[in-house]
């Protein structure tokens, strides 16, 4: 065994003795390393997260957020306690010191990703509408919200684009359409106008 995961084989070690002394807060199964950096998670409840770092003697600890949902690192919480003192110790130390803020951002945050995940949702789902009304599929192109546009081009016909934005609770659709005839013009024209 290498000096690097003797290293972080203590710190694990150290990890599960905090993680005994913050209930309910657990040892992540497989934290790996992050970054090329000896880093490990304790897991809490809701998805939430403790980051710890090793670092010349001290560890230092930030929290986790949904992927794509983080606040600015000078909003992010974070503390730092000597390596050396006991595992109850930093346990209380994080506990007093960082956990309420930490879980009081997170929820924030994670709230903001509950909320994007379902006007998402409700876009796909208009989405989806409008291509079988087209009869064609949606082109999805992100795969972080699924994300899509319906593109229709024919050329010898109408050809459409279509994509849908939302809030939580309403759709609104951007439609371009190509190669309209006059007559069709006009009556969007009209129908638009009121």
């Amino acid at each position: 065994m290498t000096t690097r995961e003797e290293a972080l084989q203590d710190l694990r070690g150290k990890m599960y003795e905090i993680a005994k002394h913050l209930p309910p807060w657990t040892l992540a199964p497989d934290p790996g390393e992050m970054h090329g950096r000896r880093t490990m998670l304790v897991c809490g409840i809701d998805g939430a997260g403790i980051h710890m770092l090793a670092r010349d003697g001290r560890l230092h600890i930030s929290g986790i957020f949904p992927q794509h949902y983080s606040p600015r690192y000078e909003e992010n919480p974070r503390i730092t306690v000597s390596a050396k003192r006991t595992p109850a110790s930093i346990a209380g130390d994080i506990g007093r010191r960082f956990v309420k803020p930490y879980l009081l951002l997170f929820k924030k945050y994670d709230t903001m990703r509950k909320e994007w995940d379902k006007s998402r949702a409700l876009s796909n789902e208009a989405l989806d509408a409008l291509a079988d009304a087209l009869g064609v599929r949606v082109d999805r192109y992100n795969t972080h919200d699924r994300r899509g546009m319906i593109r229709h081009y024919r050329s010898d016909q109408v050809s459409i684009e279509i994509s849908t934005y939302s809030s939580t609770d309403q759709v609104s659709v951007n439609m371009e359409l190509h190669r309209l005839p006059l007559g069709l013009a006009q009556v969007l024209c009209r129908m638009l106008n009121g």
